[in-house]
């Protein structure tokens, strides 16, 4: 029996996470054939909200090769890492892609799997899909989410977390973890042993602790973020020091201080 894989994408999504998901599926169906397999093991299918082409983060196109629908008969659904930059710019996207959330809602209590990797994370806990559950996501925006979703246990360390119905990856390229992991989990360690091999991934990575920035933390500041945040969801609106100090929970001349600290 094929397993169907829905490979997920949209405009400014990391296309990376999505082409190399299907390279990785593509070798493990090779090498199953090499050793005896007849039918394919996966079938993958690159899906769009509408079923167009889109954009990736880095400007080059990714064409659709179908709609995604509520209804899709898909044995795993793989969500890519969104291309974002900064904490400020979460709200604004994930307001943006509220459409792909809802019908993401609509994967709850179906057997599909459903995995995401990197920042694409918070699309599952914005559909509710890991609700009450634990979860992992990209090392320089795990207190992000914490704070965004409490109900969720993050476990900012790990490369994986399986929790049956909803696997979730790391930052960057732990999308090959995650690929290599969904190999294993439905056609065997062996298979999955063999693509690593062959591919030259080391699949044993248990942890993203290594690959994280310290000066990446150090060179963010809260304050501005959430400024940023507040102004970009108001930028068709009349905006006031005021009123952004207020939101800021400071006074006018404070906050006045604060941003001619940062710009030295």
């Amino acid at each position: 029996m094929t397993i169907t894989i829905g490979l997920i994408a949209f405009d400014g999504c990391i296309g990376s996470s999505v082409h190399a998901l299907a390279d990785l599926f593509s070798v493990a169906n090779a090498i199953h054939h090499r050793t005896g397999g007849e039918q394919a093991l996966f079938e993958t299918r690159v899906l769009t909200l509408e079923g167009k082409q889109v954009t990736a983060s880095n400007g080059h196109h990714i064409p659709s090769e179908g709609a995604l629908t509520s209804g899709a008969d898909l044995d795993v659904l793989m969500i890519p890492g969104i291309g974002i930059e900064a904490v400020g710019a979460i709200d604004e996207t994930l307001n943006s892609m509220k459409p792909l959330i809802n019908l993401l809602s609509d994967q709850r209590g179906r057997p599909t799997i459903t995995t995401a990797s990197c920042t694409g994370t918070f699309l599952l806990a914005e559909s509710g899909l890991l609700k009450g559950t634990r979860a992992t996501t990209t090392w320089w925006l795990s207190s992000e989410f914490s704070e965004r979703y409490p109900d969720i246990k993050m476990q900012a360390n790990e490369i994986l977390v399986d929790t049956g119905p909803v696997i979730t990856s790391a930052a960057g390229t732990s999308y090959l973890d995650l690929a290599l992991h969904v190999i294993r989990r439905l056609a065997g360690a062996h298979l999955a042993h063999l693509c690593a091999k062959f591919m030259i991934v080391d699949g044993g990575r248990t942890s993203q602790r290594p690959y994280s920035i310290p000066w990446h933390f150090m060179s963010r500041d809260p304050l501005l973020e959430k400024a940023e945040s507040w102004v970009r969801r108001r930028l068709e609106k009349p905006i006031s020091v005021n009123a952004l100090a207020e939101h800021l929970g400071m006074g006018a001349r404070t906050l006045h201080r604060r941003f001619l600290r940062l710009a030295q």
